[in-house]
């Protein structure tokens, strides 16, 4: 469950990842947005689509939410990630710059 004082698009991209809905998800990032994920790069909503769909909701993702903090602009969630994953769960922390109400960029670490 998201507290209420979540920003609107870091809950939308936690409930569409959950609910495995690729379009919703996307919808919480401008778009223009940047991923960063294992040293990889993805660069607007096509390349967070074909990663998303490759390695995220393609895998089935779960998140569990361990630990959130905001300040400004910028967010970030520590998250706990089943899917199907060998060797799971994974412990991840998500930072989120946040502009005009939608993810600007999410690093992965």
């Amino acid at each position: 469950m998201l507290p209420n004082k979540w920003p609107e698009a870091i809950a939308n991209f936690v409930s569409a990842s959950n609910a495995h809905q690729t379009d919703a998800m996307l919808a919480a990032f401008a778009d223009d947005a940047v991923l960063t994920d294992d040293d990889r790069i993805f660069e607007g909503k096509a390349a967070i689509r074909k990663w998303s769909d490759d390695e995220y909701i393609g895998s089935r993702v779960s998140l569990t939410i361990l630990d959130f903090s905001l300040e400004g602009e910028e967010a970030s969630l520590r998250v706990e990630i089943n899917g199907d994953y060998p060797n799971g769960p994974y412990i991840f922390n998500f930072s989120f710059r946040l502009e005009n109400d939608h993810i600007k960029s999410l690093f992965i670490s």
